[in-house]
């Protein structure tokens, strides 16, 4: 059993009693957790959907969007379609886009070109 986390490899919500948005990974079996700032259940939407990927390229794109949060921080001010792709071939493109873009809009538009 997976426990909840605040983890940045998690999912988005925001608690209708205090407000806070919140990045963590829910319950898999209730898709649940408590809120770390006010103590609240929240309960979390249906499972996003992962384009199919080894896992290297998993652990790959795990690395680039933890490397990307702490680059430029929440919140993501684009689409989040974009965390259910994974890097084609080694992934070096994006490696190298986390590294040169200024702000989630560019990083995700040097990913966007990648497809």
């Amino acid at each position: 059993m997976q426990i909840s986390s605040r983890t940045p490899d998690g999912e988005r919500n925001t608690c209708p009693i205090c407000g806070m948005e919140v990045w963590m990974t829910p319950s898999l079996d209730t898709r649940d957790a408590t809120c770390p700032h006010c103590g609240c259940l929240l309960w979390f939407d249906e499972v996003p959907v992962v384009t199919d990927g080894t896992i290297e390229q998993l652990q790959l794109r795990d690395k680039v969007f933890g490397r990307a949060l702490q680059k430029f921080g929440w919140p993501i001010t684009t689409s989040a379609t974009f965390v259910c792709r994974v890097p084609r071939d080694d992934g070096s493109r994006w490696l190298e886009a986390v590294e040169t873009a200024e702000n989630w809009d560019e990083f995700v538009c040097l990913l966007e070109s990648d497809y």
